[in-house]
């Protein structure tokens, strides 16, 4: 699967990129939010990695908000003097590609207390993902395609200080639901299951969920009965999905908090759009069509789902 999360496309928006190759780039404003540094030769030698969704190179050095932060793709486990550059850059927040992380890595992320950490495909254990808990400025953890269990680390994530946002695929780093401070919460993949979503609505910290179904149909009325259980939720985003009125939009008049509603790619008839629209007058609610492209794609998952659970008749 090759998918590209809105959260990475709308980070290359706004970004001042210096690539490997010297070239740089203006953000959207035609102005650069801060002076980027020079990329040290050292990383320059980073071999990008094949795997996943890079500009070609094994670093790139970026701004956004005003931070200076580091992209690292690479196809194997970086140098002590490598990891030196890295650590002399003091990037805020950090994208890990491939083998650019392991659990021997982590006493110098944990040096270099990141704000952000963004993670692809990376070959983290447990063992590695619990040092999660000794970055006390940390405030966001997103994981992409990552769907090992990290049991070793429950603890050091049910109690992180300072973790804010956080976004799966599946069960690696779950336990980071339960951070006392969490507020915003993207499931995709794996991670879209009612179990989850009974845990958020124990919390009464989530202001914000996105529930990305891309090659998925997970997404259906007894999840969104459980998701009206997230009392204090204010911003719903739903993306690649259909979705009738009745069962199942209804069940979001329930959530006493929701001031904005947005149905990315969602296949609901104008008259069920409608009657939305009108149960929910005071929120916000935002609506993009599926395509016609991703419909196809969908019924054929539907089919493939009805075939494998037809019993087949013996001959």
């Amino acid at each position: 699967m090759r998918s590209q999360p809105l959260f990475t496309f709308l980070t290359a928006l706004f970004c001042v990129v210096i690539t490997a190759t010297g070239v740089a780039e203006q953000n959207r404003g035609g102005k650069a939010a801060t002076a980027v540094p020079e990329l040290p030769p050292v990383l320059a030698d980073v071999v990008a990695s094949r795997r996943g969704h890079g500009e070609g190179q094994g670093v790139v050095l970026a701004v956004r908000d005003g931070r200076l932060g580091i992209r690292i793709s690479a196809e194997k486990p970086l140098t002590a003097a490598q990891w030196d550059a890295v650590a002399a850059l003091k990037p805020r927040w950090l994208h890990f590609n491939d083998k650019s992380l392991t659990d021997a890595d982590m006493d110098r992320l944990v040096g270099i207390d990141p704000e952000e950490i963004h993670l692809r495909i990376i070959p983290l254990t447990g063992e590695g993902a619990k040092r999660f808990g000794d970055m006390k400025q940390l405030t966001t953890l997103e994981t992409h395609h990552m769907k090992q269990p990290t049991p070793e680390a429950r603890e050091a994530l049910e109690n992180h200080p300072a973790l804010e946002r956080y976004r799966t695929a599946g069960p690696f780093c779950i336990d980071a639901l339960k951070a006392p401070k969490l507020k915003s919460v993207e499931f995709a993949e794996l991670g879209i299951n009612v179990e989850n979503i009974e845990t958020l609505a124990k919390r009464s910290t989530i202001t914000f969920l996105h529930l990305f179904g891309h090659n998925q149909i997970t997404i259906d009325a007894p999840l969104l009965a459980k998701v009206a259980d997230i009392r204090s939720l204010e911003t719903l985003r739903i993306t690649k999905t259909i979705l009738p009125y009745e069962g199942a939009l209804e069940h979001l008049c329930r959530l006493p908090q929701l001031k904005n509603l947005d149905l990315t790619e969602v296949d609901v008839s104008s008259e069920d759009l409608e009657k939305l629209r009108k149960s929910l007058p005071n929120v916000e609610i935002r609506h993009t069509p599926m395509s016609a492209e991703y419909r196809g794609k969908w019924d054929e998952m539907v089919a493939k789902r009805a075939k494998a659970a037809t019993p087949q008749v013996p001959r």
